[in-house]
C-alpha cells in the first residue's frame, strides 16, 4: 500500500454559524460589519471588555463568537481554486475535482418570518497560503483524479469544500492542517434570521444522499455511454 497526497487549494477559511439572543440581532442589525467584527474580536481577546451590546446568547457573560457554532462549524478550503496532487516523483499536478452535493446555507434573512426562523451570527475568515492536504491510501494503483470527490457548501461569505473521499470507499479523508501556513486575508461577520431547515441541511442529515450521488460518479465505467451519450467526458 502507498500513499499520495492531495494539496487543498491555496485559499481556506473557518466559518461558523450558531443561534444568539434575539436582542443580540435587533442590536447589529443596523450596525456597520467593521464594528461588529471589532466587538466580536474584543469579547474573544479582552477579558474586562465592556459594552452596551446585549449578550450573544442571552447568558449573563459574552461568548467568544468560535463557540457560538451549534449550527454549523467548518475549517476547510474554498473551492475556487485548483487541488494539486503530489505525483510520487514529486510533480504537483493541478486538477479540478468532482462536486457530488452541494448544499446551501447561505440564506440569512434580515426578519423572522411566521416565527420559523432563528437569530443567528455567522463569521468567516479567509486565509492565505498552505491550508493542509489530503492523504489517500493506494493499493496497486495509480492515482486516478476522477475517483478523488468532494462536497461542497455554500454559505453567505463563500463556498467550502464540506468533504472529500477516495473511490468508493464511504470512509471521509481527513483534512489535515499539520503542515499548513496560512496569513488572515479578511473576516466577515453578519447576524440575521435562519429557516428552520437548516437544522435539516446540516452534513449529517444529506450524508446519506451524499455517498450515494459520489458513489454513482465512481462506479461510472470511463467509457460507458447512455442512448449514445459518451460520459467519459463528464468524469
Amino acid at each position: 500500500m502507498k500513499q499520495t497526497k492531495i494539496i487543498a487549494p491555496y485559499y481556506s477559511g473557518e466559518f461558523t454559524m450558531g443561534r444568539v439572543s434575539e436582542e443580540f440581532v435587533e442590536y447589529w442589525s443596523d450596525k456597520e460589519e467593521a464594528d461588529l467584527l471589532e466587538y466580536l474580536h474584543e469579547v474573544n481577546w479582552s477579558e474586562d471588555f465592556e459594552s452596551p451590546s446585549p449578550t450573544e446568547t442571552g447568558s449573563q457573560h459574552r461568548t467568544p463568537f468560535h463557540e457560538i457554532d451549534d449550527l454549523e462549524h467548518l475549517n476547510m478550503p474554498y473551492t475556487d481554486s485548483e487541488f494539486v496532487h503530489v505525483a510520487e516523483d514529486g510533480e504537483e499536478i493541478e486538477f479540478k475535482p468532482f462536486n457530488c452535493h452541494t448544499r446551501y446555507i447561505s440564506n440569512i434573512a434580515e426578519e423572522d418570518f411566521n416565527n420559523n426562523f432563528i437569530p443567528v451570527l455567522i463569521y468567516a475568515t479567509t486565509e492565505k497560503g498552505m491550508c493542509g492536504h489530503w492523504t489517500v491510501e493506494l493499493e496497486n494503483e495509480e492515482f486516478d483524479k476522477t475517483k478523488f470527490v468532494i462536497s461542497t457548501v455554500e454559505t453567505a461569505f463563500g463556498r467550502f469544500v464540506d468533504a472529500a473521499w477516495y473511490g468508493t470507499s464511504d470512509e471521509e479523508l481527513e483534512f489535515d492542517t499539520g503542515d499548513a501556513s496560512t496569513m488572515t486575508k479578511a473576516t466577515s461577520a453578519k447576524v440575521g434570521w435562519a429557516h428552520k431547515n437548516t437544522l435539516e441541511k446540516s452534513k449529517t442529515h444529506v450524508l446519506n444522499a451524499v455517498l450515494k450521488a459520489k458513489n454513482n460518479h465512481v462506479n461510472i465505467e470511463k467509457e460507458s455511454s447512455i442512448q449514445g451519450l459518451d460520459l467519459s467526458k463528464y468524469i
